[in-house]
């Protein structure tokens, strides 16, 4: 009977600390989330218990799907509103900064130009990718690059970073030629099957060429099983985008249909790489991004399965983060150009007279200024991720705004992208002329503008890439200075109006003060001659350039130095030669091997 009894009241005991646990989760801690913004003055649209404000959302994407014209270029190019409709109903609501909630997970809505600035350009460990991306999104996403936070983030990108390199992408240009022409010849059979004129719908081809691209360059000879694990994730993908309304109901854990489908396909796709793994084993060495992950993993100080399970995540991150945002812009570009023949005229024009008949390379891509402006027309237009999230890992400060620890923030792309007071009154409209002067001369927003014009410093106009070196070059020879002078300017020439070079009571000074900018290739110089920055600056300069000249304290230091160092290696050496010790210098030692 005690026992039974004590059995019981165990029982009572579970249940009531599992109800409570749930009435945190789902009541009180948003509850106190929400009310710790709402006395800062922010309000949102107010969310049902345990959906948030889902169901709204729903509702008015469904509406605005009924709405959307089926065929035929868009009046106006605002994908936010076909998108995210619900954003500019509570925009017009509740402001630029407002909180809503998706499930029990409490976000902040920010467009305002200056937090946008402060949020994304934060480099701090406390602000880092959501963690509800990791557990709604577990299956397609793992604990890969893409989801993961602090050290095991940190950890990741060492690895990856470097291979993703624009030197190393230039390396990736015969793999992107050999799979481009594959493309072009699967569409020009198309069209001669047709006699001459063909439907095609791109959507598919463009998305397997860009998965074939980065199958090779992440599996190397084994693209063909990458192809394959490629076609898996697409699977994937597609059975997670049909749970987006889900996220925050803990509807991941149970075993709906959509569910079962994406657990025995996140098993496939982990069969499937640790196939190619094996088998890359027993190959021996390939240098691709895989041998890349693979030793990073092995390098570490990670368990059998926690590597195995680094490799699985970051091969199926490299893929999503790769052949979908390329996928997705580069069908959007070719839609735009289509409906925009005047455009699409021009920029062929252009790619056959850089390239003469050869195919394009990096150098002759670089050369391209009207197909760059395009791109980044249809990137503003139709960007590949429409929304930016971050969560506060610790309590953090945004502008005025104190935001606490588990909530998200989310930037509108798709609204900063189109918003007529940054980009002016024709920014739902196709016009890659505004990017003639580059990203920063094409917005009004002051944040694009660089640090040195916010502070009224000016100088020199600049040449792309080359900034004011030819101008420079120009200025030393007085014939062609001259010759510059008195004729007429090119458009894509940069006239010298002052040398940079000159320092002293030259035309940039005359032009642009004692105290100006210009700039060697992508390196910006400020130029100085008003005699008290100079004293401020040459006073101050003892600690940082003195050590670096050879004067009596210096050489007797570097001495010292190069002696120290001699007899510390003389003692490793000994160690080595002697076996092991166990004192701070055999720690050392093996740390540092």
């Amino acid at each position: 009977m005690a026992t039974q009894y004590l059995w019981s009241l165990l029982a009572a005991v579970v249940a009531l600390r599992l109800l409570f646990l749930i009435y945190n989760a789902v009541v009180a801690q948003p509850r106190k989330l929400r009310s710790t913004l709402r006395r800062q003055g922010l309000s949102g649209p107010p969310p049902a218990l345990l959906l948030g404000n889902i169901m709204e959302m729903k509702r008015a994407r469904d509406a605005a799907a009924k709405v959307a014209p089926v065929s035929g270029p868009p009046a106006a190019h605002n994908c936010g509103a076909a998108l995210l409709p619900f954003f500019d109903e509570w925009r017009e609501r509740y402001g630029e900064v407002f909180v809503f909630a998706l499930g029990t997970t409490q976000i902040v809505h920010v467009t305002q130009p200056e937090m946008v600035k402060e949020i994304t350009t934060c480099t701090s460990l406390d602000l880092g990718k959501p963690t509800y991306q990791a557990k709604e999104r577990g299956a397609l996403l793992g604990q890969g690059i893409l989801t993961s936070n602090g050290p095991h983030w940190v950890h990741q990108r060492k690895i990856l970073a470097p291979e993703l390199f624009m030197d190393k992408v230039k390396g990736m240009i015969e793999l992107i030629q050999d799979s481009s022409m594959s493309l072009c010849d699967s569409w020009t059979r198309l069209v001669e099957e047709g006699g001459g004129l063909a439907e095609i719908k791109i959507d598919e081809y463009i998305r397997s060429f860009s998965g074939d691209v980065i199958s090779r360059a992440c599996f190397g000879s084994n693209f063909s099983k990458g192809e394959e694990i490629f076609l898996k994730l697409r699977a994937l993908q597609e059975v997670s985008s049909r749970k987006i309304f889900a996220t925050g109901t803990g509807m991941r854990h149970l075993p709906t249909k959509s569910n079962r489908e994406a657990w025995a396909l996140e098993k496939e796709i982990k069969t499937l790489i640790l196939d190619v793994v094996k088998q890359r084993d027993e190959a021996g060495f390939e240098k691709d991004l895989l041998q890349m992950v693979l030793e990073g993993a092995r390098q570490s100080d990670l368990s059998h399965e926690a590597v195995d399970r680094f490799v699985v995540d970051n091969c199926k991150n490299i893929y999503l983060a790769g052949y979908e945002t390329t996928a997705v812009s580069a069908t959007w570009c070719l839609m735009l150009l289509a409906s925009n023949p005047d455009w699409q005229d021009r920029i062929r024009h252009e790619v056959a007279n850089v390239c003469q008949g050869r195919l394009p390379d990096y150098k002759a891509t670089m050369k391209m200024k009207l197909l760059t402006m395009a791109i980044n027309e249809s990137l503003r237009l139709y960007p590949p991720v429409s929304v930016v999230s971050r969560e506060a890992l610790k309590d953090m400060k945004f502008g005025k705004l104190n935001v606490p620890k588990g909530v998200n923030l989310w930037t509108l792309v798709t609204t900063l992208h189109t918003d007529p007071e940054i980009w002016g009154s024709d920014s739902y409209e196709f016009n890659p002329e505004r990017f003639a002067d580059g990203v920063a001369g094409a917005c009004n927003l002051r944040s694009c503008v660089p640090p040195w014009a916010r502070q009224g410093l000016s100088g020199p106009p600049q040449a792309l890439l080359l900034s004011n070196i030819l101008e420079m070059k120009r200025a030393r020879n007085p014939a062609d200075k001259a010759a510059h002078v008195t004729g007429p300017q090119s458009p894509t020439t940069v006239a010298p109006r002052c040398s940079p070079s000159s320092t002293s009571g030259g035309n940039a000074a005359v032009l642009f003060g004692e105290v100006f900018i210009f700039a060697l290739g992508t390196t910006h110089v400020v130029h100085v001659t008003q005699p008290e920055i100079v004293k401020e600056i040459t006073t101050g300069m003892s600690s940082e350039v003195c050590k670096h000249l050879p004067m009596k304290t210096n050489r007797e230091a570097w001495a010292l130095e190069k002696e120290i160092k001699t007899l510390v290696l003389n003692v490793v050496k000994e160690r080595d030669e002697a076996g092991f010790e166990k004192d701070l210098l055999q720690m050392v030692l093996e740390g540092a091997r």
